[in-house]
């Protein structure tokens, strides 16, 4: 069965189709949807919360990073604020009694998307800045500006100011459009939609490929805006997009005309639609047609009455997630899939006629939304098939599990906030991503490779950062000032208590 043909049977039109007369359900018996609910309160904590980070990493951007240029320092300091506001969200989720079964966090979920972030920002930081010193000198942003620019607007102009910010989210609009309409960058997009549940874990969920189909968006601004002004202005567009990424928050009033919400963000999420591309501000959406509402359809929705013998269904209208999912919380699967279906769609299509060679230019160029993205869809209430992916961690390891994702994580995040040699970040990604594929094994359930590769993982964290070791070592003398310092000696410490821990858990 194609994707059109899956998508159009899981959105089926049916008693909502606007040719067919509404019917009150409260006319007709119980209802076939209502909308989870959310206290006031609960929503009003976790806005004020996204407020509070948002002031703290605007104001420790430019002075904890100043050896970064002026986005990267907003980009380097929002990192810890991700996982501070995580931890709220769980928490008020957890206190609150959240009915909606997509906000909860799932731990393999919760570390497919973790594992998706850490590696795209530790494979653009060690690889992508390596290759863009070659390419950037020729054709970077602030090579065209200083090159060919026209120094026509004002930097300290607050009209220079609102016409970055209006670009930036412009071109913002088109790259997250053609990510969903073109076929290749489909493949590469699709990894950020993959979660089947809607917390702001999935926000981290992101693509190696990103940098590569969005970098050249903005470079035609690069003639009239200055580059220090367009970068800060795209790095905090993507900090902004950061807390759309969650259900506590349901409507934001009048905001909803002119931003985007974590209303209009759940509509773009739902893997039968393609709407809802704006960054920042949801106007380009209601300009070019590609704009759906979620209030409108939860109202329709609330009007249907539910069959005979079916309960009303209280979660979220919206089914996560994209329609073939990956069987695994590896990330070179994760990461490649959509390239390996590219390539099975071109073979299929040859079967109907015509050369492998056509049927792969064809799929490489229309992607799951070239058709449907500025179609209206009205979507029917459903929890068939909400989740497909199930994963039951044993108890024993899950503690064990837990203090090495946050270990992992504490030397990303320092990895990623501080210089790196390309030979040191070299180093650092190949223990950090051995981590993640260990437990990711975990996750998958292959028990006896997780056990091999953890016992050889452990034992070489206890000896990489061991000062005392790389001092007297015969490999190469260029490593060794990556492990002289305090950070390598509490590093040496964690994994020595982590290699009695396995041995507890697992011997």
């Amino acid at each position: 069965m194609s994707l059109q043909e899956m998508e159009t049977q899981e959105a089926p039109t049916g008693p909502m189709s606007p040719t067919q007369p509404k019917q009150s359900s409260q006319s007709l018996g119980k209802p076939l949807y209502k909308e989870p609910e959310v206290h006031p309160l609960i929503q009003l904590t976790l806005v004020a919360a996204v407020v509070c980070s948002g002031a703290c990493v605007g104001y420790l951007g430019p002075k904890s990073f100043t050896d970064q240029g002026p986005g990267a320092a907003y980009i380097s300091a929002a990192f810890p604020f991700f996982f501070i506001l995580m931890l709220i969200e769980w928490m008020l989720i957890t206190l609150s009694n959240f009915k909606s079964a997509a906000a909860q966090y799932d731990l393999p979920d919760s570390f497919g998307s973790v594992s998706a972030g850490t590696m795209q920002q530790l494979v653009t930081k060690v690889f992508f800045r390596f290759v863009a010193h070659v390419f950037v000198p020729y054709l970077g942003y602030e090579t065209i500006y200083n090159k060919y620019g026209y120094r026509v607007l004002d930097e300290n102009s607050w009209v220079t100011w609102v016409f970055a910010l209006l670009a930036a989210d412009f071109v913002y609009y088109w790259a997250h459009r053609f990510g969903h309409t073109i076929g290749l960058f489909w493949a590469g997009h699709q990894v950020h939609h993959s979660s089947e549940h809607y917390n702001l874990s999935t926000a981290l969920r992101q693509s190696w490929w990103q940098t590569v189909y969005s970098i050249q968006g903005p470079l035609p601004f690069a003639l009239v805006i200055p580059p220090q002004i367009y970068l800060v202005h795209s790095a905090w567009n993507t900090i902004y997009q950061f807390w759309v990424h969650t259900c506590l928050v349901r409507r934001l009033g009048p905001l909803e005309w002119v931003l985007s919400t974590p209303s209009h963000h759940r509509m773009h999420h739902d893997r039968r639609l393609h709407k809802n591309f704006g960054g920042f501000l949801i106007i380009w959406d209601r300009l070019f047609g590609t704009f759906l509402d979620e209030a409108e359809l939860i109202r329709e929705a609330e009007q249907l009455p539910a069959p005979p013998g079916q309960d009303t269904i209280s979660d979220e209208l919206q089914l996560f997630g994209i329609m073939q999912t990956v069987p695994t919380w590896l990330e070179p699967p994760f990461q490649f899939t959509g390239f390996v279906d590219l390539a099975d769609k071109a073979k299929r299509s040859c079967l109907h006629g015509g050369t492998y060679l056509q049927a792969l230019l064809h799929h490489l160029h229309k992607g799951p939304g070239w058709k449907t993205v500025l179609v209206h869809r009205p979507i029917r209430p459903s929890n068939r098939k909400r989740f497909r992916l199930f994963t039951d961690i044993d108890p024993s390891v899950a503690t064990y599990y837990k203090i090495q994702l946050f270990a992992t994580l504490t030397l990303a995040l320092t990895v990623l906030i501080t210089p790196q040699s390309f030979v040191d970040g070299l180093m650092h990604f190949g223990f950090i991503a051995t981590t993640l594929a260990s437990l990711a094994l975990m996750c998958d359930g292959a028990r006896d490779s997780y056990r091999v590769l953890e016992a050889c993982r452990v034992i070489i964290g206890c000896t990489l950062y061991l000062p005392v070791v790389w001092r007297y070592s015969v490999l190469p003398h260029l490593l060794q000032p990556a492990a002289r310092n305090a950070f390598g000696d509490s590093l040496v410490i964690f994994y020595q208590v982590s290699l009695a821990l396995y041995l507890l858990t697992f011997i």
